[in-house]
């Protein structure tokens, strides 16, 4: 058992879950729960699954009590982060697009990740939550570092994930640090309304689902290419010119796809990820072209 550990057990109520190598915190239906990690430890909580919601009448409002579960397409997949000066910039040149608080501390502090819809952002990420998780990463010191929380993963978990630097880190962390942490947690957890699926499929845009084509014929085109051309006649094999022919035709197509795309790619909250995809599927795929150009016609 490391100093973590020892400081969250002597916080209030805290046991452990040996079957589970867990700290546990109030063992209710849904407790909160502490899980040491090679890098740190994990504090997370269950939502709730992705049941259908009941079809009933009333929905809260922003700000208010919810009278029923919010129906929404699940899981929501809410990431939050610091923003980092590359976010700003992507933010600044329209790279990105990011759904906006209008808390001014909260969205100049972090960075909001997620394709969930405006209306259902608006109240999950109510006044209560949005002040717990400032609370969250201001408690977050150098050496126990909070990466990212995530609201609503594939399990129905609400989570945040710490690193912590080895024995700085450790002799650090205190009980007092642990309670302060549990209780923010707390208080984040509780302002997040009750949760329900609407049973419909979360539709993807258009770029995402040609990002995901173009990923998979790059796969496939991956070992068709090796195999055409590892097994052609001898003679019809690429030569040194042959091939630094197709690499000339590789870069020409690769500008040109990552030209194109990139006047696509922009405005979504991950369109810095999807641009690093992009650019990887745009060099493979043209070199797979390329080089088959080279082979046949050349």
């Amino acid at each position: 058992m490391n100093l973590i550990q020892v400081a969250f057990l002597s916080c209030p109520n805290a046991t452990r879950d040996d079957a589970a190598h867990e700290i546990v915190f109030d063992a209710s239906h849904r407790p909160i729960r502490v899980r040491m990690t090679g890098d740190g430890f994990t504090i997370y909580s269950v939502l709730g699954d992705h049941a259908v919601a009941p079809d009933r009448g009333e929905q809260s409002t922003y700000r208010s009590p919810p009278i029923s579960p919010v129906t929404a397409l699940r899981p929501l997949r809410i990431l939050i982060r610091r923003q980092t000066k590359d976010d700003a910039s992507a933010l600044a040149g329209g790279i990105v697009g990011e759904y906006q608080t209008g808390d001014h501390a909260f969205d100049e502090q972090l960075f909001l990740g997620t394709i969930c819809e405006s209306e259902t952002l608006r109240t999950v990420l109510n006044e209560q939550v949005r002040l717990a998780v400032l609370d969250l990463f201001r408690l977050s010191k150098w050496a126990v570092y909070l990466a990212e929380i995530t609201i609503d993963d594939e399990m129905g978990n609400v989570s945040g994930r710490w690193q912590v630097e080895k024995k700085a880190g450790e002799a650090d962390f205190n009980s007092e640090h642990a309670k302060a942490l549990i209780g923010a947690f707390e208080q984040f957890k509780s302002g997040i309304p009750e949760l329900a699926s609407s049973g419909r499929r979360r539709v993807r845009s258009t770029v995402h689902t040609v990002v995901r084509v173009a990923h998979g014929v790059m796969l496939l085109g991956l070992p068709l290419t090796v195999f055409l051309l590892s097994n052609a006649p001898k003679d019809r094999r690429l030569d040194e010119n042959s091939f630094l022919a197709g690499l000339l035709i590789a870069t020409a197509i690769a500008m040109a796809l990552l030209s194109l795309s990139y006047r696509y790619v922009r405005g979504h909250p991950d369109s810095a990820d999807l641009r690093g995809r992009v650019l990887a599927i745009s060099i493979w795929l043209s070199l797979e072209i390329g080089l088959l150009c080279a082979h046949y016609f050349l």
